[in-house]
């Protein structure tokens, strides 16, 4: 086969006959040619697909029929209540490209669905939370999303996924008697229903937890839409939440992060219940953090924010974490923290939320993005700033909602800060560029 594509190209070279087709020509045809980044069979822009066959990317500089892209580094999405949280970026509708979801307490979410190739169409969720998180997963039995956040007081809001991205009517699921502090979804018990995983604490407020007792709460699927009795575990006065495989069992174990200064993992029997909460005092005191294996040794460790800046905590595949290295921001503190392989070598790496020290500094606090990139055993790269913004940047996320096999960062600003007003009430994509 390769002698005769041999020979027909040489043949294309010096042979007399019908000069080869251009590429201008056949552009729009429906058939994808080597030279052409994609042909859906006609020349509309618009559609993902320019009507020189290249594809349509936001971030790249060209302003395309539709695209809601404003810079060179992404869509800035409008959010009329403003951010307050972490922004969730999942794929809501199942159409296999990602989603963004922008989070503020106590007001409507705002959905931007992806087109996959960094653009989005806004929508209103009639979705509320109460809490600093929100998950989505297949929880009832059934191939469509749902969704689930926090409700005020001590209980979660089930939204069941009716298809493409609609939800219908929250239904309250009670989680116990403290209030939520935030909220995650795994399948506990390995029945491929996503479970409930609620963190909770007695006199809890948004500021955190007071007085009193804390506790994982866990809610079974049946997988019709209804849950098994509240399962309660003790915990440290958790305000943050992950599920990682800590131990490497199979099982989803449960991360939290303390108000007090230390991080507790409580492992999963792979049945639906949870260990003894297992207890690492750290420095300062980490309610957020990304769980990956920065490390390559094939085990869970932590990159956690504070006021110090981040630490790489490494674990030791039981439960318990060393810390290995921290990476102070000067004059700022920590906010958010997302793991993803930024530089595509095969490891996580992590970024950090960051913002300058000080009340009420508005445009002077300064911060952005940093990125630490991951060299294995224990070692993180300097920082490097993907983005600067002139009051900070608290909340952020990361996932490849342009589908270039990179991640890219979706960052916020919270409601009511004296921050920059064209960031101010806003979430603002920083592209990649592999």
């Amino acid at each position: 086969m390769r002698r005769w594509l041999a020979l027909a190209l040489a043949c294309t070279a010096s042979c007399p006959g019908p000069a080869p087709q251009h590429l201008a020509d056949s552009c729009g045809d429906g058939e994808k040619l080597p030279a052409e980044e994609c042909d859906d069979g006609n020349r509309v822009p618009g559609d993902g697909c320019r009507a020189n066959c290249t594809v349509e990317r936001c971030g790249d500089g060209i302003v395309d029929v539709g695209e809601p892209c404003l810079s060179e580094t992404g869509a800035i999405l409008a959010l009329p209540d403003g951010i307050d949280q972490l922004p969730l970026v999942a794929d809501l509708d199942a159409d296999g490209k990602l989603d963004i979801v922008g989070i503020t307490v106590a007001k409507p979410m705002q959905w931007y669905r992806g087109n996959g190739l960094g653009g989005f169409t806004g929508a209103t969720l009639a979705v509320k939370t109460a809490c600093s998180s929100a998950a989505v997963g297949l929880v009832d039995g059934d191939a469509t999303r749902d969704f689930v956040t926090c409700l005020d007081g001590d209980s979660a809001a089930f939204y069941r996924g009716t298809g493409m991205g609609a939800f219908a009517a929250a239904v309250g699921v009670a989680m116990g008697n403290e209030a939520a502090m935030a909220i995650a979804v795994a399948d506990l018990d390995h029945d491929q229903h996503d479970d409930l995983v609620f963190v909770g604490c007695d006199s809890g407020t948004g500021a955190g937890c007071g007085a009193g007792t804390s506790h994982v709460n866990v809610r079974l699927s049946n997988g019709d839409g209804t849950f098994a009795a509240t399962r309660s575990f003790d915990s440290q006065k958790s305000v943050f939440v992950a599920i990682a495989d800590v131990d490497g069992d199979g099982a989803p174990d449960v991360i939290t992060g303390d108000q007090d200064p230390h991080v507790s993992v409580l492992r999963g029997d792979g049945k639906g219940g949870l260990g003894p909460a297992i207890v690492t005092p750290v420095p300062f005191g980490y309610t957020r953090f990304a769980a990956a294996d920065f490390d390559g040794d094939g085990r869970i460790d932590l990159a956690a924010v504070s006021a110090a800046g981040m630490q790489l905590l490494h674990g030791d595949g039981k439960g318990k974490f060393a810390a290995t290295a921290t990476f102070p921001i000067p004059g700022a503190t920590g906010y958010s923290a997302s793991a993803g392989d930024f530089d595509n070598d095969g490891r996580p790496d992590v970024t950090v939320g960051f913002r300058g020290n000080g009340g009420g500094c508005g445009k002077q606090c300064g911060g952005g993005v940093r990125l630490y990139a991951s060299h294995g055993q224990t070692r993180l790269g300097d920082g490097v700033d993907l983005v600067t913004l002139p009051d900070g940047v608290l909340w952020h996320a990361a996932g490849d909602v342009n589908g270039d096999g990179t991640p890219d960062v979706v960052l916020g600003d919270p409601v009511g800060d004296t921050g920059h007003p064209d960031f101010h009430g806003v979430m603002r994509l920083v592209l990649s560029n592999p």
